[in-house]
């Protein structure tokens, strides 16, 4: 057997069975950033500008927007009582102001949910274990 065909052989079997080196640039975040930011943000971009338009500035420091999925836009508020000064806001007429004032953005709904990190007074959590 001529050693150049086994030597063929070899390289085609180490082809086959090593794996591929990983790349080592950055490259992968151009797809990540555009999937995760740009696109939402796309979205959202024009309906966060109404929003701090349309709602009563001390209603907007205290709440914020955390995404739209099939027309229900998501916020978060710090507290009951910020919660329910937005729903009696969003009922009587700023949800349809939203709507109107956006078209693009389909939106059905505005679920508002508590998170307590939300609050522009709250001190800065130290994390010690």
């Amino acid at each position: 057997m001529d050693p150049s065909v086994g030597h063929h052989r070899l390289e085609r079997l180490r082809g086959w069975r090593n794996r591929a080196e990983r790349a080592s640039d950055l490259g992968f975040l151009g797809p990540m950033f555009q999937r995760d930011v740009a696109r939402p943000w796309k979205k959202l971009g024009p309906l966060a500008e109404a929003w701090q338009e349309l709602v009563p500035a001390d209603l907007a420091e205290r709440s914020r927007l955390e995404g739209l999925s099939r027309g229900v836009l998501h916020v978060a508020v710090p507290d009951s009582s910020t919660m329910y000064a937005l729903d009696v806001a969003l009922r009587s007429g700023l949800q349809t102001e939203l709507s109107k004032r956006v078209p693009g953005a389909t939106l059905r709904k505005v679920r508002i949910a508590i998170d307590p990190a939300v609050d522009p007074n709250a001190p800065p959590s130290s994390d010690r274990g």
